[in-house]
């Protein structure tokens, strides 16, 4: 039967085997010959395993048995072997209208997976196609910033409080007292980590990251200002009473220039913070606070110290609350420079920018 195949078939005058070094690149098309061995030996009944094997052979050019059913499709389909694309190589796995649209439709679906967007616009294209698709136009993955949720009045008051301290330089900023509370937890301070490891390394005990649902933690209050780092003071209870006990008797050891010498005192608008008894014992100490807009965390530069604080803690699992305090206390004394203080302190003229050109919305800061 094979003879009578080869008998009746006429084979183009192309050699078997070509005289191309191994080593030598070739080119994104199968040539001619390549695709004719191939319709021959499916002429002849092999599978496409076979085929694929035998040309990979012959022509030192790896060939699957995917590639083999394609060209033998397209043979059956027209009777050559013509490709159906120009020698420029294949067709765009994903047209330009079908790039516009599937851009479009992302930015209307943030948080959709490359999957659910593939399968909504009915494209044909791979996963992996489109995610390289969207990379190369700058859409990536990213994790989402935390922000609070802001109203009209929240973005109206910020918008204010920015435009009456636009004139402020850094020399002005370095006179106020930024000072906020903050939670550290046992088990896993710094929320997601990453490890750097090869792939065999994955249950090594300094890659893995220990998680408890329900960690115990501990609340801080602090202050600093362009003198370096105040108070640090662990809160038993989160009232009125507890947060003046906080720094009733630190403020002067620290900061006797909010005592009506010019300094001004910093927080923000927390219903301890608000209260009338609070706001009283400031009236009676002569201390000036300014008045701050509320959920601004990004005009607050003592958030960015807490930052690096649970930065530099990242991962520990702390023995108890008495080690987590510990260890929080020598990261703030030692990790937390004057240096540092100062650059966010300069920081404070872009923040109140950032703050007018979104009209009082969200910053990257």
């Amino acid at each position: 039967m094979n003879f009578f195949l080869l008998s009746t078939f006429v084979i183009p005058n192309y050699p078997m085997e070509i005289e191309e070094p191994r080593n030598k690149p070739t080119p994104h098309l199968f040539p001619d010959e390549v695709k004719w061995a191939i319709v021959i030996y499916k002429k002849l009944g092999l599978s496409n395993k076979q085929v694929a094997k035998r040309v990979t052979n012959e022509y030192s050019r790896s060939i699957s048995h995917q590639t083999v059913q394609r060209v033998w499709s397209s043979y059956q389909e027209s009777g050559n072997i013509e490709n159906k694309w120009s020698s420029q190589g294949r067709p765009k796995a994903l047209t330009d209208e079908e790039l516009d649209l599937l851009v479009e439709d992302c930015i209307e679906n943030r948080t959709s997976s490359v999957r659910e967007r593939r399968e909504a616009l009915d494209l044909q294209a791979s996963r992996t196609t489109i995610n390289e698709a969207l990379l190369g136009l700058g859409y990536k993955a990213y994790k989402a910033p935390k922000k609070p949720i802001l109203s009209d009045n929240n973005i109206e008051n910020r918008f204010t409080f920015a435009e009456e301290h636009a004139d402020w330089d850094a020399e002005d900023w370095k006179n106020v007292v930024f000072s906020d509370e903050c939670v550290f937890k046992l088990v896993n301070s710094n929320g997601r980590t990453f490890i750097r490891r090869t792939e065999e390394e994955i249950w090594e005990e300094d890659c893995i990251q220990y998680h408890q649902k329900h960690s115990q933690s501990i609340m801080v209050w602090g202050a600093i200002s362009s003198d370096g780092v105040g108070p640090l003071v662990l809160m038993d209870r989160y009232d009125v009473e507890g947060y003046l006990n906080a720094f009733r008797y630190r403020l002067r050891r620290y900061y006797p220039e909010v005592y009506g010498d010019g300094m001004l005192f910093q927080h923000d608008n927390a219903p301890t913070h608000t209260a009338t008894v609070t706001t009283k014992w400031f009236r009676d100490k002569g201390i000036d606070c300014l008045e701050w807009p509320s959920k601004s965390p990004d005009l607050n530069i003592i958030e960015n110290v807490w930052g690096k604080i649970k930065y530099e803690l990242r991962s520990q699992v702390f023995e108890d609350l008495d080690d987590l305090w510990e260890q929080v206390q020598k990261t703030w004394k030692i990790e937390i420079s004057q240096g540092f203080i100062n650059s966010l302190c300069e920081s404070m003229p872009r923040r109140i920018e950032a703050v007018i050109s979104s009209n009082g919305d969200y910053t990257k800061y």
